[in-house]
């Protein structure tokens, strides 16, 4: 839904009011907020993920010797 408000926005941006452009430019900033904080949180999840994957990969080595 955003993406559809955005695209119709950003073919007449030139034509749109200052509180418009104002309203826009917060949603901008609000998404991206969120779409950063998502990728923070998938970092801490991947580096958890290749640490329990080492951790077990290396206990399996050990065993096989």
């Amino acid at each position: 839904y955003i993406k559809i408000i955005m695209a119709e926005f950003f073919k007449e941006y030139k034509e749109k009011s200052n509180d418009e452009i104002l309203e826009i430019m917060q949603k901008l900033k609000d998404e991206f907020e969120r779409s950063k904080d998502v990728m923070i949180q998938l970092t801490y999840h991947i580096d958890d993920v290749e640490k329990k994957f080492n951790l077990l990969n290396d206990e399996i080595k050990k065993r096989k010797g």
